[in-house]
């Protein structure tokens, strides 16, 4: 269970435990006689008073948008420090949000590939290429304003690509040649055309995993407490995705 789940359960027990034994004591009126209301009817009353079942998603979603965008830069930066990486490739999406449109589907280079390149000739011929072609540098697009790929919940990727295949062929070309158009995005394609060699890709998945699986435990505990639809449909919900983001993880191990 990560922390700020764990500790939002604390708080939530704490305050359940305080409040309880007030509504336990206050009877009901059930024909004419005044009972004391059943422990389990009380306590699911009080979870769905509370919005548990909204709040507990709440945190989960942020949780996987951190560890998201905290991969997504970690992985930017060891794809930078190797020298052989100066152009990047992005994808394209028919769906993509509107904010990005205008930066997908293009080449973009590292900002300090000067101290990449020793090459004076090459230097001049990425030099013209940048020049001609009105490249923009990739830590531009993936930092602010743009934040493209890195922003939570953004599906495009980007591919580094060999200065020569940059210089001598055109964008379409290679964006056909590496298939990096989708009419929709896929937050599982993106997840692993980040990877190199596939080290990064297997971690990012079982993080994901592990949070969805927090999640599952807590509406499992909240079902046992209280049988209920809405909590039953969380549950399927949870589990569909699990099972997703583990057969994805099973056919990237192969």
């Amino acid at each position: 269970m990560s922390k700020s789940l764990e500790k939002y359960v604390t708080k939530l027990s704490t305050k359940l435990n305080r409040v309880l034994p007030v509504y336990l004591a206050i009877p009901l009126i059930v024909g004419n006689k005044k009972v004391l209301p059943k422990r389990e009817d009380t306590l699911f009353k009080l979870i769905e008073k509370e919005k548990v079942y909204t709040a507990s998603t709440k945190i989960i979603n942020i949780e996987v948008q951190k560890n998201e965008t905290e991969s997504k830069e970690k992985l930017i930066d060891k794809i930078l420090k190797d020298k052989t990486n100066i152009f990047f490739l992005t994808s394209t999406h028919s769906d993509s949000a509107l904010d990005h449109k205008d930066y997908q589907g293009k080449i973009y280079v590292d900002s300090k590939w000067q101290k990449k390149v020793k090459d004076k000739d090459l230097s001049l011929l990425i030099e013209m290429y940048i020049t001609n072609n009105e490249v923009k540098t990739f830590q531009w697009v993936v930092d602010k304003p743009v934040w493209f790929v890195t922003r939570p919940n953004c599906r495009h990727y980007f591919k580094p690509l060999a200065v020569n295949e940059v210089l001598s062929t055109s964008v379409p070309k290679m964006i056909k040649k590496y298939d990096m158009t989708r009419k929709i995005g896929d937050y599982r394609l993106q997840t692993y055309a980040h990877s190199l060699a596939g080290k990064h890709a297997p971690t990012n998945v079982q993080a994901i995993i592990e949070q969805y699986q927090a999640r599952y435990d807590f509406h499992m505990s909240l079902y046992n407490a209280k049988k209920s639809i809405l909590i039953d449909n969380a549950i399927k919900k949870d589990l569909i995705l699990i099972r997703k983001w583990k057969h994805l993880l099973l056919d990237k191990s192969k």
